[in-house]
């Protein structure tokens, strides 16, 4: 079987790819602490912080200097980041009754 999948060009360009990885890590925050008891979630929280802001600064700093040029750095740096706000995204989606 042959499969022939046409992606359309702005679908590669580097706004749409780094938007597109913004929308992927916001709920992992909660998925991590699903599995959690109510009392492990804040330690849980505060290691996470801990380890997610460590690992986005030492990206960040390792390449900042290809972060303009480079769509695949900044694409990570997104996930990054992301992945460090979830949290805070998700207590503001609690504060405003979407969940």
């Amino acid at each position: 079987m042959h499969l022939y999948h046409k992606i359309p060009s702005w679908r590669l360009e580097r706004n749409y790819l780094v938007s597109l990885v913004r929308g992927v890590e916001v709920n992992r925050n909660y998925i991590r602490m699903m599995r959690l008891k109510s009392w492990q979630k804040p330690l849980a929280f505060l290691a996470d912080l801990v380890n997610d802001s460590r690992k986005t600064l030492s990206y960040f700093i390792k390449n900042y200097t290809v972060l303009k040029t480079d769509t695949v750095v900044a694409c990570e740096m997104a996930l990054l980041l992301n992945i460090l706000v979830s949290p805070f995204e998700l207590w503001k989606a609690q504060l405003l009754g979407k969940i």
